[in-house]
């Protein structure tokens, strides 16, 4: 991949940026600009850790040939990484909130990191889209729950996303342990249903 322009790094910014990979200090510190690349990231394995202390984040990534937000996985980053405001503001700038979801926003302990996030708010993930992320997995759908307040219903949850990640089991063993009835789920959009978590 080709970058847009070179990206100016002073010494101290190098010998962060490569001081746990695979690149000597001494390599690092004498490189010409043109020959930092988002490839040369990835294939030296310059790690996530060291991007931050260096000041390189997704816009500095974009600059240096990651076209994608896809592409920032493949240096190690992840839904935890978006916790950092800088950088996850920084990867919806370079890249839009739609493509940053589709690639960090994938498994349940995914949502399991985002949960009560400031990343999740900046990225439009709601309290259902977490736990319809959850489905087949009852204990991060617990920590969804019980990071949003349990036993406060979350806005806008459905007693089928409830269902579906497995809340159900042992007539809602989970849920009642949380201190949830079913009137606690009335006033979900299936709500008349919500007995059915319980059975």
């Amino acid at each position: 991949m080709r970058r847009t322009a070179p990206l100016p790094l002073n010494g101290r910014q190098r010998a962060i940026l490569f001081a746990h990979s695979n690149v000597s200090i001494e390599k690092a510190q004498e490189m010409p600009e043109h020959e930092l690349s988002y490839e040369f990231l990835v294939k030296y394995n310059v790690r996530p850790s060291s991007c931050f202390e260096a000041s390189v984040f997704a816009g500095e990534l974009k600059q240096l040939g990651a076209r994608t937000a896809n592409d920032l996985l493949r240096l190690g980053f992840g839904a935890l990484h978006l916790i950092s405001p800088r950088f996850c503001l920084s990867a919806i700038e370079a890249f839009g909130v739609d493509k940053v979801v589709g690639a960090f926003f994938q498994t349940p302990n995914d949502a399991v990191h985002l949960v009560g996030t400031q990343a999740a708010e900046n990225l439009g993930i709601t309290a259902l889209d977490l736990l319809e992320k959850c489905a087949g997995q009852p204990e991060e759908a617990r920590t969804i729950l019980v990071t949003l307040g349990a036993p406060k219903v979350p806005a806008g949850i459905t007693v089928k996303s409830l269902r579906d990640a497995g809340l159900h089991a042992g007539r809602g063993a989970i849920l009642r342990k949380l201190e949830y009835t079913p009137d606690s789920f009335v006033h979900c959009s299936d709500g008349k249903h919500a007995h059915k978590l319980f059975e």
